[in-house]
């Protein structure tokens, strides 16, 4: 009795004796029998592999897990106070994927030995977390750079109130994160200017305004900047949407824009004969606490939404790879 389970290849063929009944013989040359038997047609459904479940779910898990602490790691506070942690996230990333190519390897290994086996699901995973590292260091870091930075620099600083640029220096307050000037202070826009070197980079002194006119100070060391806001006035900070505002937030020196506004506070020292000897830059704000927790908030949504949109992509890719393996490797 034949097996109905038995590889075709071990199956026997049916040859019609001399009394009419059959017998079952084995043919040794596999080849032929292969050669004799009919072609079935390509990428159809009967001769798909099977759906590794388990797989599947672990070519999701693994890579997205990845990715979301390693974006994390660069974004946020670990970044910020302890540097190296992050790249120790990064590499633990790293040594996973390293792991499930390594297991990859040794199941095609046992493949080629004809043991049962199914390499094809571990490259899959090591792939999709390589890719997860990558991704979830540079948008991290993006993040991190453009969002979060100052934002824990800016909040591990001091809060000074109450200043007056008439009788406060910047030398006084050096590790200011956000000011809060005394009443009559305003921007002297007389005194403003722009230091051009692909970009304008636009500053303004803060002065004190008595009887209707600004005071001439024996030094400027406050001064509102930002950059490409200044072509006929000077616009930074959205300026005239805060008139009234009497406060800012401190521009950090790891900015790299800041050497260039230190450029144009000399232009303005030689061209209106002032001085300045600690100049402290800052984006001038109604209230510098809502504009810092706005940049917190910015980061925040920044993350969360590339965590939604890399699940996304992950599942397509998964989706993408989990066809490319039943349908097309199967005849390969």
């Amino acid at each position: 009795m034949i097996n109905d389970f038995a590889a075709p290849e071990k199956c026997g063929v049916l040859i019609a004796g001399h009394n009419g009944y059959g017998t079952t013989a084995h043919l040794e040359d596999h080849t032929l029998h292969r050669a004799s038997a009919p072609k079935r047609p390509f990428l159809t459904l009967s001769q798909r592999r099977h759906i590794n479940i388990i797989a599947i779910i672990l070519m999701l898990l693994i890579p997205f897990v990845t990715f979301t602490l390693v974006c994390a790691s660069f974004s946020f506070s670990l970044n910020f106070f302890h540097p190296w942690l992050p790249f120790l996230v990064l590499v633990a990333g790293l040594l996973v994927s390293l792991a499930f190519y390594l297991l990859g390897h040794a199941n095609h290994l046992h493949n080629k030995a004809g043991l049962s086996s199914d390499p094809a699901w571990f490259n899959f995973i090591a792939m999709l977390t390589l890719l997860a590292c990558v991704c979830g260091f540079g948008l991290g870091e993006y993040n991190y750079s453009s969002n979060m930075q100052s934002f824990y620099q800016l909040s591990n600083l001091q809060t000074y109130g109450g200043v007056d640029p008439s009788r406060n220096r910047g030398q006084q307050m050096l590790d200011a994160g956000r000011l809060v000037f005394a009443s009559g202070v305003h921007l002297d826009l007389n005194h403003s200017m722009s230091f051009v070197d692909g970009h304008s980079y636009c500053v303004a002194p803060v002065s004190i305004e008595f009887d209707g006119a600004m005071q001439q100070l024996a030094l400027y060391d406050f001064w509102a900047a930002g950059v490409d806001c200044c072509e006929k006035e000077f616009l930074c900070s959205n300026r005239l949407d805060n008139a009234d505002a009497l406060a800012g937030y401190r521009i950090s020196n790891h900015d790299a824009r800041v050497e260039y506004y230190h450029l144009a506070v000399k232009q303005a020292e030689s061209t209106f004969g002032i001085k300045a000897s600690q100049p402290i830059f800052f984006h001038w704000a109604k209230d510098p606490v809502a504009e810092l927790d706005d940049q917190q908030e910015s980061g925040v949504r920044f993350f969360s939404r590339s965590i939604f949109w890399g699940f996304i992509v992950l599942a397509l890719i998964v989706a993408a790879l989990v066809w490319f393996r039943c349908y097309i490797m199967a005849y390969v």
